[in-house]
């Protein structure tokens, strides 16, 4: 009979094809049952294995690693180490790394870096890793010096699920007072910093958003205990590697990023500047899609901001799915004529206006504003998305206009028409 190295040996030289990735997703659930009882550089080897397969063939490797889930939960009180390993399956180290793994030393066991969303991880996949975490954490009874793999293993996977699972988070959250672990164990550590220093974080964190440096600005925010303005901040640094990734036409690795940030604006306007970059490199339907996909996601998005989205993505539209394009606009005349008739108290720092949106953060006694834009994403202009449209079909344009209950606005957009369909009829 083959040893657990041998199998997973074997499934490594087997990916290749159709029929080989069947036999490598079959030798990996066989050596399953071991992973508790082999050293930590074999359950490495493993998960590298199923993140190859994956690669190859998403179908296999998600069923290799449901079968490892399952062998996994038959000696719970052993899972734990091999457990924190193959969460690598769906949690690295960094963004957009399909295969890298890190780790330290923890107590008399060995954690794992598991802060990103792995490329090509499903939402299906980290629940049902969440949800194995839970039986193997409460099935522990070490506690003291000899729970801080436990303590690690909590503090890394509870603001994944707070964000992907919510219900399985409360979970978490019981099993993290039982192991004194707060919102996370670097938190803990941390000391508070003076008004003053929060002050200076504040700026050094913005100069180093604008100039493009996230992972500085990310730093400058290690040493907050403030949770919102920590959130806050974060977002925002989040946003701001998607930026510079599109900026240096990376779109893989801004799809990545986006995937990891919550919903609500910033999610949104990272897809619509994929969409226009998918545009721009002359990809009709990759943009028809991603427009889509942030339409979704706008209807998320606080009252306030639904507007200035839909209006971003109707301009995106026009260029490549004119009926769609009308009926996002006509989309965005009901989200204004709702905001207008509400007059909703704002509900978070991003404001819209005409050139774009931006957010406001507020720290001790200082406060910045961040322009959230995107390379070559349209501007949210009401205005600019009439003219747009009017070039296709003014009369239609027109008669979506009139459904807005502002007359200020009805006037204005009107305006614009009138002088889009005169500048037309010049070139014409």
């Amino acid at each position: 009979e083959q040893s657990f190295a041998d199998q997973v040996r074997d499934a490594r030289s087997a990916i290749g094809s159709e029929e080989d990735e069947s036999r490598a997703a079959s030798l990996l659930e066989r050596a399953a049952p071991e992973l508790p009882y082999v050293p930590v550089e074999q359950m490495v080897a493993f998960t590298d294995v199923l993140l190859e397969l994956r690669r190859d063939s998403a179908e296999q490797g998600d069923q290799a690693f449901a079968a490892a889930l399952e062998a996994l939960m038959a000696d719970r009180t052993a899972a734990l180490q091999a457990l924190f390993a193959t969460g690598n399956y769906v949690f690295g180290p960094s963004r957009g790394s399909e295969q890298e793994i890190e780790s330290r030393e923890a107590g008399s066991g060995v954690a794992f870096r598991l802060e990103f969303d792995r490329p090509g991880a499903t939402e299906a996949a980290a629940v049902a890793y969440f949800e194995a975490a839970v039986a193997v954490l409460d099935a522990s009874s070490k506690s003291g010096d000899e729970a801080e793999l436990d303590r690690q293993f909590a503090s890394q996977l509870m603001p994944h699920a707070r964000r992907l699972a919510p219900d399985i988070a409360e979970d978490f959250a019981r099993i993290a007072r039982r192991l004194g672990v707060a919102d996370s164990s670097v938190d803990a550590e941390r000391p508070e910093v003076s008004r003053a220093a929060e002050g200076q974080i504040l700026a050094r964190f913005r100069l180093h958003w604008v100039t493009g440096q996230s992972h500085s600005a990310r730093e400058t925010i290690s040493g907050l205990l403030k949770q919102p303005a920590r959130q806050q901040m974060n977002t925002l640094a989040d946003f701001a590697e998607a930026r510079e990734a599109l900026r240096t036409k990376q779109p893989d690795l801004a799809t990545a990023i986006s995937y990891a940030m919550a919903g609500g604006a910033h999610k949104t306007l990272v897809h619509l500047g994929l969409a226009a970059y998918a545009l721009a490199q002359k990809s009709p339907e990759g943009a028809r899609d991603l427009a889509f996909l942030a339409l979704r996601e706008a209807l998320t998005a606080p009252p306030e901001h639904r507007p200035g989205l839909q209006i971003i993505a109707a301009r995106v539209l026009s260029k490549v799915d004119t009926e769609a394009a009308f009926g996002t606009l006509s989309y965005a005349v009901d989200s204004l004529n709702a905001i207008d008739a509400a007059r909703p108290h704002t509900s978070t720092p991003v404001r819209l206006t005409n050139w774009g949106f931006s957010e406001a953060v507020a720290l001790a006694h200082e406060r910045r504003s961040f322009a959230l834009v995107l390379p070559g994403l349209p501007s949210p202009d009401l205005g600019a998305a009439v003219a747009d449209l009017a070039a296709i079909d003014a009369a239609r344009t027109e008669d979506i206009l009139f459904r807005l209950r502002s007359e200020r606005r009805l006037a204005e957009a009107l305006v614009t028409l009138s002088a889009r369909t005169l500048e037309l009829a010049r070139v014409q």
